[in-house]
């Protein structure tokens, strides 16, 4: 290694619906809703935002970003995903985001005028999940990959055919793909470790630890040889440089060729045996 790689950090843009687009500050934490008013979780302003009722959090590859939606639902946003959100649940008969990637929820509770519950609900390209006040977590990465919801506490309905929703226990844990949902238990300790700020691996094989690394560090990965066969336990930090996680699956007799690209000014891990 020439040259190491930082881990990702906070970085994120806030998109409206007018086509607005603003980089967030990575020195902040996150953002909070309120109305119109959209600002920084420790109260600060930020410059100039749309006042369109729709907008769109994404962060990037080696990105991750917080936001307290307008009914006091807190969501953490992991890297290279997306939440859409209205500015206001107010008079609406359900509060409804749509995710791509990976997020963390703890929904509030959120009553009409009349008293009523008023329902949350997260859309997927998968599926659809339906709570009232609970804490889960959502991975939706990609069309070859199942979307996995994982729960903490509460209750959530997991719906990928209307005729036939999934009730998850605290726990338990959704894998949806296609028309069908297994539920299985989950191990929360790898579900939350990005969460908690660590990488988190048991019994994975390579490809699904180099997933991480490649969105975490934002690195293009190849592969030199077949790797199927052969699993892997470990944990890091995720505020490690990435040789610290080279260095570790180079015990295990996994070699590395890491290159950067000047016209591209992108990275690419080739990985061999």
């Amino acid at each position: 290694i020439v040259k190491d790689i930082s881990p990702g950090g906070k970085k994120a843009t806030l998109s409206s619906s007018d086509g607005k687009k603003l980089e967030l500050n990575g020195d902040k934490n996150g953002i909070a809703i309120n109305g119109s008013d959209i600002s920084y979780t420790d109260g600060s302003a930020i410059a100039n935002p749309s006042p369109t009722p729709v907008h769109r959090l994404t962060t990037p590859n080696g990105g991750e970003y917080q936001i307290v939606l307008a009914d006091g639902t807190k969501v953490w946003l992991n890297a290279a995903s997306s939440l859409t959100f209205p500015t206001s649940f107010a008079d609406k008969n359900e509060r409804l985001v749509h995710l791509t990637g990976e997020a963390y929820f703890e929904v509030s509770k959120h009553k009409s005028k009349n008293g009523r519950n008023i329902p949350f609900f997260v859309s997927t390209m998968a599926q659809k999940v339906a709570v009232l006040g609970t804490h889960f977590n959502i991975n939706s990465y990609g069309e070859n990959n199942p979307t996995i919801t994982t729960l903490l506490e509460g209750s959530v309905s997991v719906t990928v055919d209307p005729t036939k929703p999934v009730i998850l226990k605290p726990g338990q844990q959704a894998l949806a793909q296609g028309n069908k949902i297994k539920v299985q238990t989950a191990d929360m300790e790898t579900a939350m470790a990005w969460k908690n700020g660590r990488m988190e691996f048991k019994d994975a094989n390579l490809y699904t630890i180099m997933e991480q690394v490649s969105r975490w560090y934002d690195i293009k990965v190849e592969y030199k040889g077949d790797f199927s066969k052969r699993t892997f336990n470990g944990s890091i930090s995720r505020n490690s440089n990435l040789s610290v996680l080279l260095k570790i699956l180079r015990y295990s007799d996994v070699s590395f060729e890491l290159v950067h690209d000047k016209e591209t000014n992108t990275n690419k891990l080739t990985v061999k045996p």
